[in-house]
């Protein structure tokens, strides 16, 4: 409660936890709290403060620019103009941003968790499932038609390009990531021009 009160009362001002030689536990758990470091009463001279102070000012400079640097991201996502989607390696999604949210006519709230199944048309589920289960085992997508079913029961068809996110090891799937563009109306009008060519040419 005192760390929580400290860190409201000086936001950006890195914190050095100093404490008796049977409290370590508590200070570590200091630093998990956010706390930049921590210090043992009568284990430290001039030198081991120093140096902690330069490694606590380091390390609050590092979250500050990690913070900014997800702040960016999530914006960049949230509003891009193309419609974007994360999933885990369960098929859960993860990630939905605004432009899915319009395409889908559901609110990331609605989805966020779901399988991704909830998002096809019960006619194409399988065939886009497949496609995306092969995308999650390393298939990239340079461009793929998946037809997307709006909580209000219309079909808009997207063409979709993903990514998969690694782990460190370059193996473990931690999520893949897709871009979309809605070709609905375009696939509508080819439709119609193949329509009218059939209908001359009889």
């Amino acid at each position: 409660d005192a760390l929580a009160r400290l860190q409201a009362q000086s936001r950006g001002v890195p914190i050095i936890a100093l404490t008796g030689l049977d409290d370590e536990r508590l200070a570590v758990e200091a630093v998990r709290a956010g706390a930049q470091n921590y210090l043992v009463k009568g284990q430290m001279d001039g030198n081991q403060l120093a140096r902690a102070i330069r490694y606590a000012i380091e390390r609050q400079r590092a979250q500050k620019e990690l913070r900014e640097t997800r702040n960016y991201l999530e914006n960049l996502l949230n509003y891009a103009n193309a419609p974007i989607i994360v999933w885990d390696p369960a098929f859960r999604i993860t990630r939905f941003n605004h432009a899915f949210e319009r395409l889908a006519g559901r609110t990331a709230e609605e989805v966020i968790g779901r399988e991704l199944s909830v998002l096809f048309p019960e006619t194409s589920r399988a065939d886009s499932l497949s496609k995306i289960a092969r995308a999650s085992s390393g298939e990239h997508w340079e461009s793929v038609e998946i037809p997307i079913l709006r909580k209000d029961g219309e079909t808009r068809v997207a063409l979709w390009n993903s990514a998969n996110i690694h782990a460190e090891d370059g193996r473990t799937l931690l999520v893949t990531i897709a871009q979309g563009q809605d070709i609905t109306e375009r696939k509508q009008s080819e439709l119609a021009l193949e329509r009218r060519t059939r209908e001359l040419s009889a």
